[in-house]
């Protein structure tokens, strides 16, 4: 299964399945972990913002790499990425997911916030840019970065115009 079929195959409820991340965001997640991300774990080949990487294939995920993924937010999907992107997870790689802070909903609890070591709540609504996105429309949710990693979790937070700050 190719990265196109893998990413659609994983988000059956509509065929809108192209928000883009603004580049302030992508520049925030390189300072927070101070790291360039290397590959993109919920891309089609038209919206890839690294390299394409299928989370749920079977090849292992090269060691010094970020990977960078910003799933579809139903719930299901988030669960299947966030597992998908944990089995391939050494000391040698980093994953960083996108999401809508819905971090209090139950199956969130119960299966998915367990897997980051760190979440950083993003003060402030992402523009999200592509063809099914509107002019000027703020996501719904607020969101935040997850982190894939061992031990207890850190809570930090930064905001949306620190990032829009940083240099290009």
């Amino acid at each position: 299964m190719n990265q196109r079929e893998a990413f659609l195959s994983n988000h059956p409820k509509t065929g809108q399945d192209d928000f883009r991340t603004p580049a302030y965001v992508l520049r925030g997640i390189e300072a927070l972990t101070t790291s360039s991300i290397t590959h993109d774990g919920a891309c089609s080949e038209e919206n890839a913002l690294a390299e394409p990487f299928n989370v749920f294939g079977d090849e292992p995920l090269p060691d010094g790499s970020l990977l960078f993924i910003n799933p579809p937010w139903d719930t299901p999907n988030v669960e299947a990425f966030v597992k998908a992107a944990s089995a391939l997870m050494t000391s040698r790689n980093s994953c960083v997911f996108l999401l809508p802070n819905k971090l209090s909903e139950v199956r969130w609890v119960n299966e998915i916030n367990s897997h980051f070591s760190h979440i950083i709540m993003l003060g402030g609504r992402i523009d999200f840019s592509g063809p099914h996105s509107v002019k000027a429309g703020a996501s719904r949710w607020g969101c935040f970065l997850g982190i894939l990693g061992q031990g207890e979790c850190v809570f930090d937070s930064v905001t949306l115009r620190w990032m829009k700050e940083l240099p290009e």
